[in-house]
């Protein structure tokens, strides 16, 4: 949650959003990967057109969190996204690095 808090203040700080602050990017955070585990979880109930579906809408809905939190336009909120992905992209690599890693030990 850190590297995704980090990642999004700075990508409010480029976007130049004027109320880019650590505690508001911790909070649309925290609200994008709350209603991003929700939307999966009650859209994974209809395989064939679930997962395509529940990103459009949980994209459109996390944008539409960080526009809350940071008081901001649809551009910018969609720039600070993609810092956010960004960060969802590092956090994944960082994990199976380290679980990489524990497995070398034992083999």
């Amino acid at each position: 949650m850190l590297i995704a808090t980090f990642f999004m203040w700075l990508g409010a700080k480029m976007a130049g959003v004027k109320k880019a602050t650590f505690g508001r990017s911790f909070l649309a955070a925290m609200g994008s990967a709350f209603l991003t585990w929700i939307l999966s979880l009650s859209l994974s109930f209809f395989p064939p057109v679930g997962p395509p579906i529940g990103f459009i809408i949980g994209l459109v809905v996390v944008i539409f969190v960080i526009m809350g939190a940071y008081d901001t336009t649809f551009g910018k909120a969609l720039l600070v996204w993609l810092f956010h992905l960004l960060a969802e992209v590092a956090a994944i690599a960082i994990g199976v690095f380290t679980f990489a890693g524990a497995l070398i030990r034992f083999v």
